[in-house]
């Protein structure tokens, strides 16, 4: 800045009129790239200087401050321009001429290995498609023991429920079978089911008397039999009312596999 003879104080130089930080000694400035400061026309590099001498005169002390300063301003950077056209203009030719030569190289390699690198090109296709398809058939394989894996998975554990439900029902028929009572060491079998014939049982005994009832009529003091099953009882022969039927059925006392005690109509079971 110095030998510029700029009039003035406190001089700085900025890459361009945007920057924020002004540049220092130590900065280092690449004419030869395409981004050195002052290559565009429309960002400039940018001076600046409070207006003045460093031994505190303004320059209002002197008339004719202005006429020397705006010249010399003008004329550097007229001359900084010019220096960084130049550059610029060199830094093309020079990396026109680099294309140039790599251009030439390029087409020589090209000539020289050009068959050499198609057959390469060829082979490496060659080689990624037969990877593909180890690669698809392998991955056919996984998934298809994954899904033999889930399917064996699923059946050990429908098979585990089964047999933890097993063994819960064992449990609960021998708990029931602890609560029966110790008269009842005789044993029946259910000869069909009871549902229907109680129903139908049920509305004779009301015929004629009371209004029809609704199906699904049900008695928590009897038990509803299915053809097969056991049945428990000290064989005593009962007479007992079913729901709300005026009329007595014959039946015994027993208890079935889940412990349920409750009349079972004679009609239906049998001794074994």
């Amino acid at each position: 800045m110095i030998s510029e003879d700029l009039p003035g104080h406190n001089v700085q130089l900025f890459e361009d009129e945007a920057s924020d930080s002004a540049m220092n000694d130590s900065d280092a400035i690449t004419l030869l790239s395409d981004t050195f400061p002052g290559i565009l026309e429309g960002q400039p590099i940018a001076i600046t200087y409070e207006r003045g001498t460093q031994n505190g005169s303004t320059d209002w002390d002197s008339e004719d401050t202005d006429d020397i300063q705006i010249p010399e301003l003008k004329e550097a950077l007229a001359q900084i321009k010019k220096e960084l056209k130049e550059a610029n203009l060199t830094h093309t030719r020079e990396l026109e001429e680099v294309k140039r030569r790599h251009a030439r190289k390029l087409k020589e390699v090209k000539r020289k290995h050009g068959d050499e690198l198609e057959e390469l090109i060829q082979t490496h296709a060659l080689e990624l498609e037969k990877a593909k398809k180890t690669h698809a058939r392998e991955l056919a394989e996984v998934r298809g023991e994954l899904e033999e894996a889930q399917e064996e998975w699923e059946e050990a554990q429908e098979t585990h429920e089964r047999e933890i439900n097993e063994a819960l029902s064992k449990i609960r028929k021998l708990k029931a079978q602890s609560k029966v009572p110790s008269t009842f060491k005789k044993k029946l079998k259910a000869a069909e089911n009871s549902g229907e014939r109680l129903w139908y049982l049920f509305q004779v005994a009301l015929k004629g008397h009371r209004s029809p009832v609704d199906d699904g009529v049900t008695d928590s003091k009897w038990h509803s039999t299915e053809r097969g099953e056991t049945f428990y009882t000290d064989g005593i022969s009962r007479k007992e009312t079913f729901s709300s039927s005026p009329d007595l059925y014959s039946c015994y006392l027993a208890t079935n596999s889940s412990g349920k005690v409750a009349f079972v109509d004679k009609k239906f079971v049998f001794f074994c």
